[in-house]
């Protein structure tokens, strides 16, 4: 996905959620500040592959990765889907809002 595709879904699904569900968090973990001083920020946390997106409802926790309509996972992704859905919470790959709207709504 382009930078700016990207950038302008998450800003929808982020714009969208605080409007319709403001008692609740969605929030993302900037992963760019890695490459500038990556271990600086592995030593406090920062890993690869996190998703794009965290959002906590008050009966679980979504792990959302935002893809293009034809984007594929890194190898790294991959792995912390792994994580994530063994430790048994959801992970979902998010390609439109309409997508990110059936989840949640």
């Amino acid at each position: 996905m382009v930078k700016g595709e990207e950038w302008q879904l998450q800003k929808a699904i982020v714009s969208y959620f605080k409007w319709v569900h403001p008692d609740y968090l969605i929030f993302s973990v900037p992963m760019e500040a890695t490459y500038r001083n990556k271990q600086y920020f592995q030593e406090t946390g920062a890993m690869a592959g996190v998703s794009d997106l965290i959002v906590v409802l008050p009966t679980k926790i979504l792990f959302i990765e935002l893809k293009s309509k034809t984007g594929r996972q890194s190898v790294d992704q991959k792995a912390f889907e792994k994580k994530i859905k063994d430790l048994g919470y959801e992970y979902h790959i998010i390609r439109t809002l309409d997508e990110f709207i059936n989840l949640i709504d």
